[in-house]
């Protein structure tokens, strides 16, 4: 037994110290940016206001494949806005599943560019509306995609929140 041990070499010059000391750097480094949030998940607030509404849209700019995510668009009418429609752009669904979208819209439709026009109530002055849009990321389809918003009066843009999310494998 003690032949076997003889055969192995007994100063490897320090290479496998150096390697596992730089294995736990890296694994480190990756530990701190994932807590700096540079992996996404966290919600980021996106605002935008005109005459009519303010429109505020709380999403990730970054997400991981397969987790959950969810975004809130919260609406604040100024004045009356007769048809209210949130026209959400393709990057609420390529490559996302929709879980649900509460409180459920009126009505729902394609609008240009394949993107889809949600229609909810009339809102008085002061009225605030609130929308959440839970979704599942697919895992197998990274990339960059838009996650706009556009506030609409029937067909009427009133104000817009230009995004995007990053999706990473």
């Amino acid at each position: 037994m003690t032949e076997l041990f003889r055969e192995l070499p007994r100063d490897t010059g320090g290479r496998e110290l150096v390697a596992r000391r730089v294995a736990m750097c890296v694994l480190a480094g990756l530990l701190v940016l994932a807590l700096l949030n540079v992996f996404g998940q966290a919600p980021t607030t996106s605002r935008a206001a005109a005459p009519s509404a303010t429109l505020a849209l709380d999403a990730p700019t970054t997400a991981r494949g397969g987790l959950l995510l969810q975004g809130r668009i919260r609406v604040v009418a100024t004045r009356a806005v007769e048809d209210p429609q949130l026209v959400l752009a393709r990057g609420w669904f390529e490559g996302m599943q929709v879980n649900t979208i509460e409180p459920a819209a009126t009505d729902e439709a394609p609008a240009q560019g394949s993107r889809v026009a949600l229609t909810y109530g009339r809102l008085e002055p002061g009225d605030a509306m609130t929308v959440w849009v839970q979704t599942q990321v697919d895992p197998n389809d990274p990339g960059k995609r838009p996650l706009d918003v556009e506030l609409r009066d029937g067909g009427r843009p009133i104000a817009a929140i230009h995004r995007d999310i990053t999706v990473l494998p």
